[in-house]
């Protein structure tokens, strides 16, 4: 497999898998500290699954209630349903299926509480 680093900071760590997946579809590995955030985006055309590898995470997808996910939990998000988690514990966690340019497509809504959320945690 080949890993290519795109992003760090004090949240953790973001890593594509390049060579997976057929037709550029992304495999996205993070590593979350705990407290922190990540996503706010939504996928217009494809759908996204995700796993938890390790530790705890609580998943905001749409409007539904969020669920708590652990270790070999999997989900599924479909397409145009914004979605974010929050790290309840040092987490890696996969995500993969959508295509590189919907993963910049940010829901303005739910940036706005990853954002706010990682803020508090950089106090």
């Amino acid at each position: 497999m080949k890993f290519e680093n795109i992003h760090e900071d004090q949240r953790g760590e973001i890593a594509l898998v390049l060579d997976l997946l057929p037709d550029g579809r992304e495999v996205t590995l993070f590593t979350t500290s705990k407290g922190y955030a990540r996503g706010g985006c939504v996928h217009r055309e494809s759908g996204e699954s995700c796993v938890v590898i390790k530790g705890d995470i609580k998943y905001w997808i749409g409007d539904a209630e969020p669920i708590t996910m652990s270790r070999g939990d999997t989900c599924y998000i479909k397409p145009g349903v914004p979605h974010y988690f929050v790290a309840l514990t040092d987490t890696v966690v996969i995500e993969w299926g959508a295509l590189p340019w919907e993963k910049k497509e940010r829901d303005i809504s739910a940036r706005k509480i990853v954002d706010k959320i990682n803020e508090e945690n950089t106090k």
